[in-house]
């Protein structure tokens, strides 16, 4: 097995167009092109100009894995592990920094790579969720992509969390069964570890909604010092987060309501008294930056009003805070809140 060492680049911008050249199906529109300039972005080449004889992609959330042929006998394989530099959205202006994209290759040989191969046969079939009846959409979850091209033809397939849908479609049933069997052959899970070892400290994140943090020597020790704290504020942690949203939301609701779009994130002290309020969110323009004052004051105010002891945790801790409809919902903050 052979490594490739890590890359950062920019994006660049290519045509994915191969209308001329191919006859296409899928979903070659909205999708496609957010997956074309993630492949100009990972140097891959793109499917819709590609004339092997038979390319097979597969995308995942943090890895690409490509299967394919020139002649149809001899087979060849790369997995590509990538993630991306998280910056708040709050700090992209500040900071004048654009993300950074990472990856890693991992060539495949001959044997391991026809196997894979073979696995792509059992889902060949299978059209792109919006085609089957009964495909469940949803906001949180993976989305797995296909994309299989050959000299006169492009496919494009979505299909967005198989596991929701298992037990009620056998499409979903057989998709999942792939990505498990291919992860196992490929050993993908140790894969992506080995690549993400090899970044330094900091936040990442790319297509899903979570950020993954590599913490420093100093932050491991302090994770480690930390852990009874989180714990214990993970035990109270569905109590206090209805209580704040319910008492919130009734303080607010004699006011008229409070039209805040922002989220927020609030700091406590060990005596549940609120210490400081701030936002991740990037506020834009002066009329962006006086709502967010506005309602600060009046998050400010209401705390004003709450008090409740049934909460003691031995380090002050944070809570995030969205509005929606009318109602205040309080989540945990990253990191368990410390």
């Amino acid at each position: 097995m052979k490594s490739a060492v890590i890359v950062v680049c920019s994006l660049i911008s290519l045509n994915c167009s191969a209308q001329d050249i191919k006859k296409l199906s899928g979903d070659t529109t909205f999708w496609n092109s957010i997956e074309c300039k993630k492949s100009s972005e990972l140097k891959l080449p793109l499917l819709t100009l590609s004339q092997d004889y038979f390319h097979f992609r597969f995308w995942t959330d943090e890895q690409v894995i490509d299967i394919w042929t020139v002649d149809g006998k001899i087979y060849k394989g790369i997995i590509t592990s990538y993630t991306r530099s998280y910056i708040e959205p709050g700090l992209k202006n500040k900071l004048k920094r654009t993300p950074k994209t990472f990856f890693k290759q991992d060539t495949l040989d001959a044997v391991l790579a026809k196997n894979a191969f073979e696995l792509t046969k059992h889902i060949a079939s299978i059209p792109s969720e919006k085609d089957i009846r009964g495909w469940q959409q949803g906001f949180d979850g993976i989305e797995y992509i296909i994309e299989t091209s050959t000299p006169t033809t492009y496919n494009f397939r979505t299909y967005w969390t198989p596991s929701a849908q298992k037990d009620s479609l056998i499409e979903a049933k057989k998709i999942l069964t792939f990505v498990n069997d291919l992860s196992l052959l490929l050993n993908l899970p140790n894969k992506f570890h080995n690549f993400f070892a090899t970044l330094k400290p900091g936040a990442y994140n790319y297509d899903g909604p979570m950020v993954t943090i590599k913490l420093t020597k100093k932050q491991e020790e302090y994770y480690k010092r930390t852990k009874p704290y989180r714990e214990y504020l993970e035990s109270v942690s569905d109590t206090l987060n209805h209580y704040l949203s319910d008492t919130l939301t009734r303080l607010f609701a004699k006011y008229g309501g409070l039209k805040c779009y922002d989220e927020f994130l609030i700091k406590l002290s060990t005596s549940n008294r609120l210490l400081k309020i701030t936002t991740n969110s990037e506020l834009t323009d002066d009329d962006d930056k006086k709502e967010y004052r506005e309602c600060k004051k009046k998050i400010a105010a209401a705390f004003k009003w709450i008090r409740f002891t049934f909460v003691h945790s031995k380090v002050a801790y944070w809570k995030k805070i969205t509005f929606w409809e009318g109602k205040v919902n309080v989540f945990d903050a990253p990191n368990g809140g410390l």
